[in-house]
């Protein structure tokens, strides 16, 4: 039944009104029937008699108004979501594990039912650094799952991602007991006497100081917000970075072309920095030069055929790395000048950038499979950081196969590019490739120990 068949057409208008007042909710999320559907369930759980009344409940009920829209904001979490940030947060926090007067303070945002500030403080522990000295501050506007994450109980589901080895000295899975109809996971006290939690809505009030903050994480929060509010938001949260922390986002959530933010170059973290930094940052390595990635055209393979990659090594050439070239990748070249940019990749990405900025993911993804398809295809040279850049969007935009046939390209090039091995392993994961994904990771390792011998020799 439509809200118009049922009578309710106005009171489901002014619940919408009152939400987008209070709530700043990105107005395609407050469509009529969505509405209705969740009035009803709220009115069907005796908040009220009817939708009319529970429109006059709303009004005068802010407690209610919040549980509704926390309904609307699906607090869908679990332990260790999106595991490449939390190795991230324990590189970044290795660094400063060593300083005993420091303070570690990280702020969670749109903390949900408490799986993510807990996941923050284990991984502070488990770089060595005492409870006293980390403060996880977690803050959502839902007065109900902030006050199930208080009762520090989750259910054994909210494991379903496993855990992490260097997580299981403070959590693990409990059997159902005595007293306990079900499995659920036990948490250690250490981690959550870490947490602060707070009712709190972030784009009205700071929650940390500014500069204050080692880390923020913020995912799949900004998503449901307008522009106004999330403009409003980001400001607060970049604000509260210190000079070299980190802002964790969505995977849907890609801040690529804002000003005074970059990437952090971590596949899978979905992370940023402030922009350009001041402080080196211990995440990741020096970049290496950007390598071409390019197809020689066809006048340039008849008139030096001799000087194609895939001809017959010459006496004296270095024998190739042992690995196969992805289908379709270009050929390895070390001669010549750098190559630009072609424009149509250029237009594609630039295009890809300003949807994503807009929020609208299916013009992104259109951009993104038409610049995948031009730098697969085409004869023009690409750098090795915009094919890593538009991996990494395809990688955001969940169109896994291309970002992965984007990764190989730069690696086949580059066999020792960490950032591309590390992608394509947890691409390989995540679609069960497991087998494969274990090849990559050994990849990398035996990448890390020829640069840790080179540096000590």
């Amino acid at each position: 039944m439509t809200p118009a068949e049922s009578g309710d057409a106005h009171a489901i208008s002014l619940i919408g009104s009152l939400l987008r007042s209070r709530g700043a909710i990105a107005p395609e999320l407050l469509d009529a029937r969505t509405i209705e559907s969740l009035a009803r369930a709220r009115c069907a759980a005796g908040a009220a008699q009817s939708i009319a009344e529970y429109a006059r409940t709303l009004e005068s009920d802010a407690h209610e108004a919040d549980r509704l829209l926390g309904e609307i904001a699906v607090p869908e979490t679990w332990f260790f979501r999106y595991p490449s940030s939390f190795d991230a947060l324990r590189t970044l926090l290795d660094a400063h594990a060593r300083d005993p007067s420091r303070r570690i303070r990280i702020l969670s945002v749109g903390c949900a039912g408490g799986c993510e500030p807990v996941s923050i403080a284990i991984a502070a522990l488990s770089c060595g650094i005492a409870a006293d000295r980390i403060e996880v501050i977690a803050a959502d506007r839902n007065p109900r799952v902030v006050r199930d994450a208080e009762a520090g109980r989750w259910p054994a589901h909210a494991l379903r991602d496993g855990l992490p080895a260097w997580a299981s000295a403070w959590i693990s899975a409990a059997a159902p007991g005595p007293n306990e109809p079900s499995a659920y996971a036990r948490v250690d006290a250490a981690a959550l006497s870490c947490i602060r939690w707070r009712v709190a809505d972030a784009t009205a009030a700071a929650l940390a100081e500014d500069g204050s903050c080692d880390a923020v994480f913020c995912r799949n929060v900004l998503i449901y917000l307008d522009a106004a509010a999330r403009e409003s938001l980001l400001r607060r949260l970049v604000k509260a970075l210190s000079p070299d922390g980190i802002l964790f986002l969505g995977h849907a959530e890609s801040m690529v072309g804002r000003e005074g933010l970059e990437s952090a170059g971590i596949a899978g973290a979905f992370a940023w920095r402030r922009s350009p930094s001041r402080i080196a940052s211990p995440l990741s390595r020096p970049p290496v030069a950007a390598t071409p990635l390019r197809r020689p055209s066809p006048l340039a393979r008849a008139a030096a055929p001799a000087r194609h990659p895939t001809a017959a090594p010459q006496r004296g050439t270095p024998a190739q790395p042992d690995n196969t070239a992805p289908s379709g990748a270009p050929a390895r070249t070390a001669e010549g000048p750098v190559a630009a940019p072609s424009a149509v990749a250029k237009a594609l990405l630039a295009s890809a950038q300003d949807a994503l900025g807009r929020d609208d993911q299916p013009a992104a993804r259109r951009a993104l499979l038409q610049l995948h398809a031009a730098i697969s295809g085409g004869d023009q040279g690409q750098h090795a950081d915009e094919v890593e850049l538009a991996a990494g969007l395809l990688y955001s935009v969940g169109e896994l196969e291309a970002a992965f046939s984007l990764y190989s390209r730069i690696a086949f090039v580059n066999p020792a590019h960490e950032r591309a091995l590390l992608a394509m392993s947890e691409i390989a994961d995540s679609c069960g490739r497991r087998d494969e994904a274990s090849r990559y990771r050994e990849r990398m390792r035996r990448v890390a120990a020829r640069q840790d011998g080179e540096a000590r020799s």
